[in-house]
């Protein structure tokens, strides 16, 4: 049975709460001409969804994303939205590490189980199908929450400006 189909059976079981809801259209923080009903009706009938709204769904729900169960003790949970950019960088440097010296794209999908044009999509930092998502992540030797991080600022919007810093007027004067 793959993801769909397990998470559509689970829903039917066990349906969204209005407070989950909530938390899953701020988790993927749908705008205006986004519809959550539309998602979560695409989640119950057995269609595909996007990756992203797949790991929110389980994230909110509390459940691993492979298996549509409540996570086991030592499975991380998802900390955040999916970080299209994080998966990129650990591809480029899973192709890149001592003992790979020549790994080209190509070579780097059949290793993974993937099309070349996903993994290129992939490693690109673009969206890709929930399947290829599991395939990379196991290449990766990851699970896919770890993919998944919350969003960080330093809190300081000058961090690189020189005037944020005491010795600013030291260097200018």
């Amino acid at each position: 049975m793959d993801a769909a189909s397990r998470l559509a059976q689970r829903l039917a079981r066990h349906p969204f709460t209005d407070a989950e809801r909530a938390a899953l259209r701020a988790r993927l923080a749908l705008g205006p001409d986004e519809s959550l009903a539309r998602l979560i009706s695409a989640m119950k009938a057995d269609r595909p969804v996007r990756a992203d709204v797949f790991l929110a769904a389980h994230a909110v729900k509390g459940w691993d994303p492979l298996t549509s169960r409540p996570l086991l003790p030592g499975v991380p949970a998802a900390r955040g939205p999916m970080e299209w950019g994080f998966l990129a960088l650990s591809l480029r440097l899973a192709r890149m590490q001592p003992g790979r010296p020549d790994l080209t794209g190509r070579a780097a999908a059949r290793l993974a189980r993937v099309t070349a044009s996903t993994w290129c999509r992939a490693e690109g930092g673009k969206a890709v199908s929930v399947p290829s998502l599991f395939a990379l992540c196991a290449f990766l030797g990851r699970h896919p929450h770890e993919m998944c991080e919350p969003r960080r600022s330093t809190g300081n919007a000058h961090c690189n400006a020189l005037q944020s810093h005491s010795y600013a007027a030291a260097a200018v004067g």
